[in-house]
């Protein structure tokens, strides 16, 4: 895994503890983990570290950053195995950096990324039905929707919540 990615603005440093606990600080409001499916409402910093943790365990499963400005962490965006050449993307972003056009800059350089480093076919992201800022930012990076909405359980919501799928194909970026 590269040390870092840079994009425009940001740097994207490989998420470990270093950095974790201003992490935390950034994501554990309901207006971001509502919108994610593996991270839980509340969060505690106990379970911050041992979802990253988790992801370290993967072993070339996933590939999770920090994007950073000044070098404090403002989220997260990472690629999660799904198969051989497909990975899905995940990220959140404090929400304080909303609306700024960080996560469609984010999302550019990861599938970059993937398709370049990780030399992938396919990434695929799944966003809740009301989320309409993720649904933008994948719009923007080529991202296509596959018309296939599902129930995924949440751990925020603690229930099954609806989703819609989304892929982005190595052939669509050519």
């Amino acid at each position: 895994m590269p040390h870092t990615i840079r994009t425009e603005r940001l740097v994207l440093r490989p998420a470990g503890l270093r950095g974790a606990r201003a992490f935390w600080h950034e994501v554990r409001g309901w207006d971001v983990l509502g919108n994610t499916s593996a991270w839980p409402y509340p969060l505690s910093y106990a379970h911050t570290v041992f979802m990253l943790r988790k992801a370290w365990l993967e072993d070339e499963g996933a590939y999770v950053f920090y994007p950073t400005l000044a070098g404090r962490p403002i989220g997260s965006i990472g690629l999660h195995r799904q198969t051989e050449s497909v990975f899905s993307l995940g990220y959140m972003l404090g929400r304080e950096h909303w609306g700024r056009g960080y996560a469609t800059e984010l999302v550019r350089a990861m599938t970059r990324f993937g398709f370049r480093q990780l030399r992938l076919e396919q990434i695929t992201a799944d966003v809740a039905v009301w989320n309409s800022g993720s649904r933008r930012v994948l719009l923007k990076n080529g991202f296509r929707p596959t018309g296939r909405t599902f129930a995924g359980y949440s751990q925020a919501h603690r229930r099954e919540i609806a989703h819609d799928s989304f892929v982005l194909d190595l052939v669509d970026i050519h």
